[in-house]
């Protein structure tokens, strides 16, 4: 599902004509290695909506201490006008409640799906360490 999302999320920014944050092959490596490791224990977790063999959305999420951090995604344009992204996200959100998970953070960006979802923006902090 991993090389799915590439391909989806890659559609979509085509689109746009810009390459997405997943489109150098160094940054898609380095996901790959994430998903062998992490993957295992269900740290990181994709999930994926289907309608019949088609695949109408990857959506890549990590798990832990009772919290789900809402990574990326890749819809496909095909089903983007039934809203599949929104479909996919309540079934994520769905399973992290049923999970147990207290917090779903949509992570950084003001895109205005994620108030639909009643996200609340929080401080974000940047520490800088140099050696002396």
């Amino acid at each position: 599902m991993l090389e799915v999302l590439f391909q989806l999320h890659t559609e979509q920014w085509q689109q746009r004509n810009e390459p997405g944050v997943l489109a150098e092959p160094r940054v898609r490596e380095f996901h790959r290695r994430v998903l062998r490791s992490l993957g295992q224990d269900g740290t990181v977790r994709l999930w994926a909506m289907r309608c019949g063999a088609d695949v109408v959305g990857v959506k890549y999420t990590l798990w832990g201490n009772g919290r789900v951090w809402s990574y990326i995604s890749g819809i496909n344009q095909t089903y983007k006008p039934l809203s599949a992204g929104a479909l996919l996200f309540e079934d994520v959100i769905g399973q992290a409640i049923a999970g147990g998970c207290a917090t779903f953070d949509f992570l950084r960006g003001g895109e205005s799906y994620k108030y639909v979802w009643g996200a609340a923006d929080t401080q974000l902090y940047r520490l800088i360490v140099a050696r002396a």
